[in-house]
């Protein structure tokens, strides 16, 4: 069973933190790359 909402919600927001010097960085950036294309593609 759903029980409704009183009041329109604001969408759920993510956050990352991570270092910069990390062995993981190229998997960030390509993680970021992927992000931002798949932002600009919903705002079209």
């Amino acid at each position: 069973m759903r029980i409704p909402l009183p009041l329109p919600s604001e969408p759920r927001r993510i956050g990352v933190a991570w270092s910069r010097s990390s062995v993981r960085i190229r998997l960030v950036n390509v993680l970021l790359e992927e992000a931002r294309a798949a932002l600009n593609e919903r705002q079209r």
